[in-house]
């Protein structure tokens, strides 16, 4: 039950609001990017769905910066 929860927040999390987000993420510069090996992703929320099967950590970089690293945008933010 909890983890059928967890997952309705955060669709409904990723699926509202979105140009809200991407407005907010793109007047800060910031986004959140996956350290693990196989990431190619930059994403507007910390908490995106795309970010839940990371196997490293999470951090914050500039949109630049995950440009820069040849990160495209997440396709459940974005």
């Amino acid at each position: 039950m909890k983890h059928t929860l967890l997952i309705l927040a955060t669709l409904l999390c990723c699926s509202f609001g979105t140009s809200e987000k991407t407005t907010t993420t793109q007047a800060n510069g910031t986004v959140y990017i996956c350290t693990g090996p196989q990431s190619k992703r930059y994403h507007c929320d910390r908490y995106c769905q795309g970010l839940s099967s990371c196997s490293k950590s999470v951090i914050a970089v500039s949109i630049d910066k995950a440009r820069k690293m040849g990160r495209t945008p997440c396709k459940w933010c974005y």
